[in-house]
């Protein structure tokens, strides 16, 4: 399995893996991160954000 870590403003967001075998990936949460409490995930309702 190929792991990368996911690096975002210098802190690790997670890890993310490729299974060559059952050609699948894998994304884990960095626990740490996630109590940061920092979202980085657009709203569901980006759309109403943008400029037309």
């Amino acid at each position: 399995m190929e792991t990368i870590k996911v690096i975002l403003w210098g802190r690790e967001v997670g890890r993310l893996m490729w299974d060559r075998r059952k050609k699948n990936s894998y994304f884990t949460l960095n626990p740490d991160f996630k109590k940061s409490g920092w979202d980085i995930a657009p709203p569901a309702n980006a759309d109403k954000f943008t400029k037309s």
